[in-house]
């Protein structure tokens, strides 16, 4: 159950990632390389004469020309850079497809997904490059619960026996066979509460600060059902959301509570789905691409509870304490 959970939320994520890559303004990854042509196209040393001589009424702005057109080069660069963009896009949708459907050991399949899963660091990188954003610092923390999926697919994909059915030959499932892999657990276990908590801790703290896209979220969502809130009491609503999302991280990190894991679960799924309430249709595949949010936690669950209940059927849980769940 928790590897089809992983496979679906993934495939979900980056068929929704690709939407805003070939229907609208490309990734970040591409705003980045666009703009270092566009930066390469100032003529810098001229730029700065003219602001000199400007600034010290030598010359006007009138009587100044900066030269800025586009090269032939610098405009084939950028189509270039458009094209790859665009491949990337076409190649998060066909790894999309293959994560629903493996079920079995695949190199190939797993090493695609480790190239989605850099790409997935390397954009969020990006998008802290870039700038122009509040706590855009904080963005690869931010999207560590989205990034990491691909790499815990792709990790469970090299793992699994090479069996080409989903059964064994004594009728147990292939993924029984995880439950004596004492270290994909833990490093399973541990990646997956590592970006969960990170993701959830950025969120919390952007929100006790009243991030401004917080704000509007709840605005526009609450108006869609006839209620208007005054700004203090959205700040004094976002600084609860906050705090509890900073203290549901650290409970993520130090806990394996079912509690604190359903809790975070539908959390994650509700703040997602927040875009929706608040932008109509046109907010699903923001929704979509934040699927990992809530569905990290879920996984977590599924896995926690195979574990317990395959590792009694198979009268394994004492040889393999590792994943043994204890509520708090």
């Amino acid at each position: 159950m928790w590897a089809i959970l992983l496979s679906a939320i993934v495939a979900i994520q980056l068929l929704a990632m690709a939407k805003p890559i070939l229907w609208e303004d490309g990734s970040d990854l591409y705003r980045y390389a666009t703009k270092q042509v566009d930066l390469s196209q100032a003529k810098e040393d001229v730029a700065a004469s003219s602001l000199e001589a400007i600034i010290n009424g030598t010359a006007t702005a009138s009587e100044l020309s900066i030269e800025s057109e586009k090269t032939a080069d610098d405009q084939s660069r950028q189509q270039l850079i458009l094209r790859i963009d665009r491949g990337v896009g076409y190649f998060l949708i066909v790894v999309g497809i293959l994560a629903l459907f493996v079920r079995r050991r695949s190199l190939v399949v797993a090493s695609l997904l480790l190239i989605v899963g850099g790409w997935c660091v390397a954009d969020s990188f990006a998008a802290l490059l870039n700038g122009g954003k509040a706590y855009s610092g904080l963005t690869p923390c931010s999207l560590a619960a989205r990034s990491v999926m691909p790499f815990l697919l792709a990790l469970l994909l090299l793992v699994l026996p090479k069996s080409a059915s989903t059964k064994l030959e004594n009728g147990s499932s292939v993924f029984d066979s995880l439950i004596r892999n004492r270290r994909f657990l833990n490093v399973f276990d541990i990646a997956a509460r590592l970006a969960l908590a990170s993701t959830f801790l950025v969120h919390g703290y952007k929100a006790v600060q009243g991030h401004y896209p917080f704000r509007d979220l709840i605005n526009l969502s609450a108006r869609r059902i006839g209620l208007e809130f005054s700004t203090d009491s959205v700040l004094i609503m976002l600084k609860v959301i906050g705090y509890q999302d900073i203290l549901l991280a650290v409970f993520v990190l130090i806990t394996r509570s079912k509690f604190i894991l359903y809790w975070t679960a539908i959390w994650g799924c509700v703040t997602a789905f927040s875009r929706v309430t608040a932008l109509g249709f046109s907010g699903v595949d923001l929704w979509l691409v934040r699927s990992a949010n809530g569905g990290l936690a879920l996984i977590l669950i599924a896995l926690y509870w195979w574990f317990e209940k395959r590792g009694n059927e198979l009268k394994l849980s004492q040889k393999v304490p590792l994943m043994t769940y204890k509520p708090l």
